[in-house]
């Protein structure tokens, strides 16, 4: 079973340690060193440190808090602690997640023995059994780790005691010394049953590292920057290079010469950055083995300060919009020799003074990405410049639909445009229709012949989705038809348009389906023919009236009358037409080859004869017949039009 002893104490008490790295360092003289980690600093988790959320969601139950609330309270010491949030509904009653330590190092434990301390606020205010298991393991996780204790958060859970008042609390727990290698973690695993919340500070652990012996190494020291400009700034100081085994200690000094006089400056670590430097100085850092108290100093370096001014860097334009899978944006740099440009998410190149954006924005749709440019001169000062890129999310036209994909022409149907997403559901979207040059997700249209709509549909940002829709569009048909009469025959030739079928009406009672029908009167007289062409589509159709006269041929007399006189003929601008009858009146009438009457008239009996010019100059050329009817008599002859 692992042993535990604890120590209780009030918040208050002070705890002494000289500080390492991100944590607090005590050696001892049996090569011990302790670390201790207060979780004053704001970046959480600390350097070196790990969070594993077992639930495996976005949520992560651990993190940094400056005062407590469920249960209340401040840090044990110094500006801050560790939460577990489970007192958060978002994490479901067994939820687990892991805090870890940085690596440890026990190689050197031997029959010593290694412990683990922090501090826990213990509460009496919720009695839920939130806890706080530690584990050890070679691996940072706790899977096929070694469990070495637990704490209750509630006051009267007796894990691994009961305390009689809500306060702060010391736990430790030895680790068995079969951990002994130089790469071991501490496991501080949170189990939430959404209880109040649980607050540890002060964490610290014994390790066991091979110690330095003899005189250190001290190395050499590499600049972020050796060269400030603008007559004021910082430069990040790092050490290489040096004696790696535990127990050394740095202490940066500067002068404002080679020659001295240096004073320490900075804290014990191999990286340190100055203080804003006005004027050049010189840095060097002095290494210590604190176990055989000898010391190495390694060579300096001069950080120049000068009064040259930053380069003027600027980017154009300072904000964009883009929208999602749109060609990139262009972004320029302007004031500096050379670019670098970051993040490099979103661009086709991360150097030189133009660059293309195409980004997605974190976390989803919409949103900014900011860009930083970094341009350095030609004396290598450096000065950076920022442009934002608007991420906006495109409109999306899910369906385009017409109320008939088919259509009379002089017809209309109503277009509507189905859309989600960058203002969806009509609100702030435009819409235009092309080619019409329509507007509205529901528009009406008139096509004249087949015709594709092309609905853009556009955001207020500007971005813009398209979709399209096919109409048919059916043409009306127009009737049209030419004859040629042969005494009471009558041959009919359609010469409609985009007719599909056909009604022929010969004005005596009697139809015809035919396309083309030769009809034969019963009677000789004038007769109306109507053809009714239809379209076959649906569409209406279209009817042509024309009159046609019919008369026996070889009609040569009057009742009897075998006299009937047409001259001259051939004619050119008249001719007269004479007979005799027993009618009071008669008609006569000039029709032309097809059977189109072109002139009638009637006229009266003068003492039984009748006599007519018919005016021949306005007609065409060609051979026309006269007609004269009396009562139920006919008679015609031929003339010449010349």
């Amino acid at each position: 079973m692992n042993r535990f002893y604890m120590n209780r104490f009030n918040r208050f008490l002070p705890v002494a340690f000289s500080v390492l790295a991100f944590c607090a360092l005590t050696q001892t003289t049996n090569a011990q060193i302790t670390y201790t980690e207060s979780f004053d600093a704001t970046q959480f988790p600390p350097t070196g440190w790990t969070r594993i959320y077992n639930g495996g969601g976005f949520a992560q139950p651990w993190g940094r808090q400056t005062n407590g609330t469920n249960p209340t309270t401040l840090p044990h010491s110094g500006a801050g602690m560790a939460r577990f949030n489970s007192n958060s509904l978002n994490f479901p009653d067994g939820t687990t997640a892991d805090l870890v330590t940085p690596a440890i190092n026990w190689s050197q434990v031997g029959s010593d023995t290694a412990t683990v301390s922090f501090w826990l606020f213990r509460d009496s205010s919720d009695a839920g059994p939130d806890s706080l298991t530690v584990w050890v393991n070679t691996a940072p996780t706790d899977s096929g780790g070694t469990r070495i204790g637990a704490v209750a958060r509630y006051t009267g859970l007796d894990l691994p005691d009961t305390v009689p008042a809500s306060s702060w609390y010391q736990y430790t727990f030895n680790v068995p010394n079969t951990f002994n290698t130089d790469t071991n973690y501490v496991i501080f695993q949170g189990t939430s049953h959404q209880g109040n919340s649980i607050f540890i500070d002060d964490v610290s652990w014994v390790a066991f590292p091979i110690l330095c012996s003899g005189t250190p190494t001290a190395g050499s020291i590499a600049a972020s920057s050796l060269f400030i400009c603008g007559g004021s700034g910082t430069s990040d100081l790092t050490l290489n290079g040096s004696t790696a085994f535990a127990g050394i200690a740095y202490q940066w000094q500067s002068a404002d010469s080679l020659n001295g006089a240096w004073t320490d400056v900075g804290t014990s670590d191999s990286l340190y950055t100055t203080d804003v430097l006005t004027a050049s100085a010189y840095f060097r850092t002095v290494v210590t083995c604190t176990n055989s108290g000898l010391s190495d100093t390694s060579d300096a370096v001069q950080v120049v300060v000068s009064t040259t001014p930053l380069p003027s860097v600027a980017v154009s334009p300072t904000t964009i919009g883009y929208c999602l899978g749109s060609p990139a944006v262009p972004l320029q740099a302007t004031g500096a020799n050379t670019y670098t440009w970051t993040p490099a998410t979103g661009l086709d190149v991360t150097t030189g003074n133009t660059v293309l954006a195409s980004p997605v924005a974190g976390g989803g749709f919409g949103g900014n990405v900011t860009y930083t440019v970094t341009g350095v001169d030609s004396l290598g000062c450096v000065n950076t410049a920022t442009a934002t890129v608007q991420v906006h999310q495109n409109p999306t036209v899910n369906s385009v639909t017409a109320s008939s994909d088919t259509v009379c022409n002089g017809g209309s149907v109503t277009l509507t445009a189905q859309t989600t997403g960058g203002g969806g559901g009509g609100g702030g979207l435009t819409y235009l229709w092309i080619p019409e040059g329509l507007s509205g997700n529901n528009a009406v249209a008139h096509p004249t012949g087949n015709t594709t709509y092309t609905v853009t549909v556009s955001n207020t940002n500007g971005c813009t989705d398209t979709g399209s829709v096919a109409i048919t569009v059916y043409q009306a048909s127009t009737a049209n038809f030419n004859y040629s009469v042969s005494g009471m025959t009558v041959s009919f030739t359609d010469n409609s348009v985009n007719a599909a079928n056909y009604v022929w009406d010969f004005g005596d009672g009697n139809i015809s389906l035919q396309h083309n029908p030769v009809y034969t009167y019963s009677a000789p007289g004038t007769y109306t023919v109507v053809l009714t062409a239809g379209s076959g589509t649906g569409c209406a159709g279209d009817t042509q009236a024309v009159t046609i006269t019919v008369f026996p041929l070889g009609i040569e007399g009057l009742n009897g009358e075998s006299a009937i006189n047409v001259s001259p003929n051939p004619t050119e601008d008249f001719v007269n037409v004479s007979f005799r009858t027993t009618e009071a009146t008669a008609s006569i009438e000039l029709i032309n080859a097809i059977g189109q009457v072109m002139i009638g008239e009637t006229i009266s009996s003068n003492g039984g004869r009748f006599s007519k010019s018919l005016q021949l100059g306005q007609l065409p050329s060609g051979v026309y017949t006269v007609r004269v009817k009396s009562g139920s008599d006919y008679a015609i002859r031929k003339i010449v039009k010349q």
